[in-house]
């Protein structure tokens, strides 16, 4: 639900919960008040279930999905080195040094703060991470637009543009900016890569506007995207990172390798 239908809701119950209170507290009633409370609460609940039914249809078929999806898309982020030392501020955060943020291997991936709560997932209802390095679209898609990287990171609490990534991690936040310095003391910048499927075949694509890149429509990985992000001061024209259950996919001899 959305904010306009979740305070229908709201109102709906507060007046029934009310009535329900009264009538409960007042033992002797007329007929004209008998009436009056059954009406109270069979109108409210006649208009809010007609409403939600109407803007449910109408959402579901304006949106550019007709109707609720289940998308997945796996992703890996990529940081390089552990000994960079730049700490300067950005809009009055500080740089966690990638030292700090990137512990272990310079090619392990920097991950995503772990869900906590009931719903067992970071971000909205209908675009979250559930602690697995997967990317979930669930529920109607209105404007593929909606359902980009970048909406993805900024549905998660973090940010991500073509010069600087924001991700909330059980560290911390972590800050990474083109232009940082990498271990060989070269400035870095983020780059973008997605592999998806033709037919039986991988095929690797670079990113030029990975923060507006829209997810491809599959609920299984693959053909769901792999989408590597990395930053590093190498300029590459493909990556050599590839996301889990593609190259299993590989090694199984269902996909083969097109690039």
């Amino acid at each position: 639900m959305d904010g306009s239908e979740l305070k229908i809701v709201f109102w709906t119950s507060l007046v029934i919960g009310a009535l329900l209170l009264f009538s409960l507290v007042k033992k002797e009633k007329s007929e004209r008040l008998k009436l009056f409370l059954f009406w109270g609460m069979i109108i409210p609940i006649i208009f809010t279930t007609v409403y939600l039914v109407t803007t449910t249809v109408a959402k579901n078929v304006g949106s550019v999905t007709k109707g609720p999806v289940h998308w997945h898309a796996d992703y890996e982020i990529y940081v390089c080195g552990k000994s960079a030392k730049d700490q300067t501020s950005y809009n009055n955060h500080k740089f966690i040094p990638i030292a700090q943020a990137h512990e272990g291997e310079a090619d392990e991936a920097l991950d995503l703060v772990d869900p906590t709560g009931f719903s067992n997932r970071v971000g909205t209802s209908d675009f979250h991470e559930h602690g697995d390095g997967r990317i979930h679209v669930e529920g109607v898609v209105e404007r593929l637009e909606d359902v980009s990287l970048g909406k993805f990171f900024e549905a998660i609490g973090g940010q991500l543009t073509k010069t600087i990534m924001r991700l909330p991690t059980n560290r911390g936040e972590v800050i990474v900016q083109n232009r940082m310095n990498c271990p060989d003391a070269k400035p870095g910048a983020w780059q973008g890569f997605v592999y998806k499927t033709k037919g039986n075949i991988v095929t690797q694509e670079k990113l030029d506007n990975f923060a507006d890149y829209v997810l491809s429509p599959y609920s299984t990985v693959p053909p769901g995207d792999c989408i590597i992000l990395e930053f590093g001061s190498e300029t590459r024209a493909q990556t050599d990172k590839i996301c889990s259950f593609y190259q299993i996919a590989i090694d199984q001899g269902e996909l083969k390798r097109g690039y």
